[in-house]
């Protein structure tokens, strides 16, 4: 059957990129949900067990709040963190946002704060991270706007509904198994948009929302997903009292499941921090500088151009012709999927042929679909976005037809995309996350980076290319001389590299953010030689749940390490950090030198991570009596010449005590009391410090039985293993 085929480009701006309107779609969601708009459905979840077997770090999983209004202060507490103890500072990526712990006379209330949004605080996204006694955490997203208004976790009920008007953000908390109810005053004709603002503020939440007409008609039922809001605008067909009714289309609730809910007038703007796209994969390589198309063009356009249009109807085909030149290859992108757009885009070159009769012929000559793929089992920076580039056989006029392969109307029924045609070009992108040391990637979870003395952790680094691939050098400067990184090379057949970040046994504590970058061969605008580009940082959010199959990750501010003078790491894996030639087909050997904490004497299995193609390194067993080995690499006649980087991932049994710090002020509270009941006359006071004296020294008898150390299994890299093969 012939799919319409329509000639159309369009563009709300000249001045400015086009805001992608995301339509309210879903991912992950079982069939039975997506078959009706009205039915419910209760799904019992388990959510992932986070790893055990590693040393603390605190992972900051939600507040209390997320929505905040300039001007005003509020009570906030950590509502879920692992590794969370004695968290007793918020920190915020605008200095105008303040936290102070709160305090039951002299002592700190930890995980308690009162937060304070100076009453200049732009609306918009910001970052929060806890410091406690397990290091800085992982970030966390607030939004700040004039508009919130808190609810209180019971409101909405059925019998109780909220009163609402648009303009403002009702937050709020999902429910489990129960849904929000709200109602709202409408004019009969007026357009309204609605958003369920979640992936602002981090939210779990797959947000569901139908409107019902103050005749008891449904509007409107959408669902969200797990990358995107749910939104959609509706219009009423009676004036009168509408009703709002949302929840999370799993009917999962709690302190996870956060949301703000907007209404606003037709005409009304919507603030540009909810149109942030934060997936790794959104990052666009030379795109910016692209001039626009012209509108509804019936002539062909010229290179370099970027064109907008739509997809209205399932499997519509649209076609846009442009004039190439022989000899000059072009890239041809679309920029959809990386949009946060439901969509999976198809791309087909045509050549126009004219025939000896006259009549115009088009041949599909070329045709892309997903674009490259990159990631792990944690970053997934491939996208369903085409990405071609071609060199035209003859000078003439040919069609680019794209249209969306995601059939059906579910995930909305028009989505967006941009075609962006220009010279073929070579550049590079790098995407940095940290790697929680883990035997299973599949066990990771949100975490901040918390380097005790020394203690190694990992940073990977991906290389989004555009164009023939080429060796990217990556290294992290401005760190201090007690934190050591080993620069690691992206070879040109590899597209992630990972660094070690080493703590001396005698590192000083301090508080680090990550300056990444990497370089490696360009030719794209003037500039045709060696760039130097910075390093996007990306950070875990939430762990695989039976809702998501996948970890959620976001771009972030920065990546930042907390180093601790308060612990020792218990082995530490070092190797000989010089690049170490080898020829095809021969073998050598790396120097691994080991390192351990008193009390540490446990054998240690080293395995080979990230490996060149065509290396073979089999497993090395360290005895608890050696503190050196060598470590055989054997380069196949497979390998390819060139610089590349491994690592190896050490797994030891060890003891660890975790805060040994906490029994020393308990015990010293009870010498405290000993002190006082000496010099105390009063036979009150006596009889009184006796029995605080008795419960202290119970609880020193408790803390000293958690603190005590304790047998767990190690994950932790060693510094890199250059080899340069010949």
């Amino acid at each position: 059957m012939m799919l319409p085929l329509i000639n159309r480009s369009r563009r709300t701006s000249r001045s400015a990129p086009h805001k992608f309107r995301v339509r309210g779609v879903v991912r992950n969601l079982t069939a039975s949900i997506l078959s009706s708009l009205t039915g419910f459905l209760i799904v019992t979840l388990t959510l992932a067990t986070p790893c055990s077997a590693q040393l603390p770090s605190l992972g900051l999983r939600s507040l209390s709040q997320s929505f905040f209004a300039p001007g005003k202060t509020y009570e906030v507490h950590i509502a879920d963190a692992v590794d969370g103890q004695e968290i007793r500072e918020l920190r915020f990526s605008d200095p105008a946002i303040h936290a102070d712990v709160l305090r039951n006379g002299d002592q700190p209330i930890d995980n308690h704060f009162q937060v304070a949004i100076g009453p200049d605080v732009p609306a918009g996204r910001y970052e929060v991270r806890a410091v406690g006694r397990f290091g800085l955490s992982n970030p966390r997203s607030i939004v700040v706007d004039q508009r919130v208004e808190n609810l209180s976790s019971d409101a909405g009920a059925r019998h109780n509904p909220v009163a609402i008007k648009p303009g403002t953000i009702y937050a709020l908390e999902a429910r489990a198994a129960q849904r929000f109810h709200a109602t709202l005053t409408v004019e009969a004709g007026k357009l309204y948009h609605l958003r369920l603002i979640a992936d602002a503020v981090d939210s779990k939440l797959i947000g569901r929302v139908a409107v019902v007409d103050p005749n008891g008609h449904l509007i409107e039922s959408r669902f969200g997903s797990d990358r995107a809001d749910t939104v959609f605008d509706f219009v009423s067909p009676a004036s009168g009292t509408a009703t709002v009714t949302l929840g999370d289309a799993l009917f999962r609730g709690g302190v996870a499941f956060q949301g703000g809910l907007l209404i606003r007038e037709g005409g009304d703007a919507e603030a540009e921090y909810l149109h942030q796209n934060r997936m790794p994969r959104s990052l666009k390589i030379a795109e910016t500088d692209v001039p626009w198309g012209a509108d509804d063009a019936t002539e062909p356009q010229t290179v370099p151009f970027q064109i907008e249009g739509t997809f209205d109807l399932s499997q519509q085909r649209e076609s846009h012709l442009v004039r190439f030149e022989k000899g000059v290859p072009v890239s041809i992108s679309v920029v959809s999927d990386r949009a946060a757009q439901p969509t999976d885009v198809r791309l087909i070159v045509q050549q126009q042929v004219t025939q000896s009769d006259g009549a115009v012929q088009w041949n599909s000559i070329a045709t892309a679909d997903d674009g490259p793929n990159v990631g792990d089992a944690i970053v997934r920076l491939t996208s369903k976005d085409p990405q071609l580039r071609f060199d035209p056989p003859a000078e003439g006029v040919y069609r680019i037809v794209v249209w969306d392969q995601d059939n059906g109307n579910a995930l909305g029924t028009r989505q967006s995309y941009r075609l962006v045609v220009r010279p073929a070009y070579e550049d590079f992108r790098l995407v940095a996350y940290h790697l929680l040391p883990s035997k299973d990637l599949n066990q990771s979870r949100a975490s901040g980076i918390y380097l005790p003395r020394g203690g190694s952790e990992t940073i990977r680094v991906f290389a989004i290319r555009h164009g023939t691939p080429h060796p990217i050098t990556v290294r992290v400067t401005g760190l201090p001389d007690d934190l050591r990184c080993t620069p690691g090379v992206i070879a040109a057949n590899q597209s992630y590299v990972d660094l070690t970040l080493t703590a001396a046994i005698d590192a000083m504590p301090a508080d680090v953010e990550l300056q990444i970058s990497g370089t490696g061969e360009v030719d794209v605008n003037d500039h045709s030689g060696i760039a130097d580009r910075p390093a996007a940082a990306a950070s875990m959010i939430w762990a695989p749940d039976t809702a998501r199959t996948r970890s959620t990750v976001r771009l972030c501010d920065a990546l930042r390490i907390q180093v601790s003078d308060f612990d020792r790491c218990p082995i530490t894996v070092t190797t000989d950090e010089s690049p170490l030639p080898i020829k095809k087909g021969t073998k050598s050997e790396a120097k691994i030198i080991v390192t351990r904490a008193e009390g540490n004497a446990s054998s240690i299995v080293l395995r080979a991570k990230n490996l060149p193609p065509g290396v073979k390194v089999a497993d090395l067993t360290i005895a608890a009596d050696k503190n050196e080995a060598q470590w055989v690499i054997e380069v196949t006649d497979q390998a390819t010449p060139g610089t590349y980087t491994f690592w190896g991932q050490a797994e030891s049994k060890v003891k660890f005590a975790t805060n040994p710090q906490l029994l020393e002020r308990a015990k010293t509270k009870v010498n405290d009391l000993k002190l006082q009941l000496e010099s105390a006359t009063d036979p009150t006071v006596q009889e009184s410090l006796n029995q605080q004296i008795k419960k202290a020294e119970e609880h020193v008898q408790s803390v000293a039985a958690q603190v005590a150390p304790k047998d767990i299994t190690l994950y932790l890299p060693s510094s890199l293993i250059t080899v340069v093969i010949e």
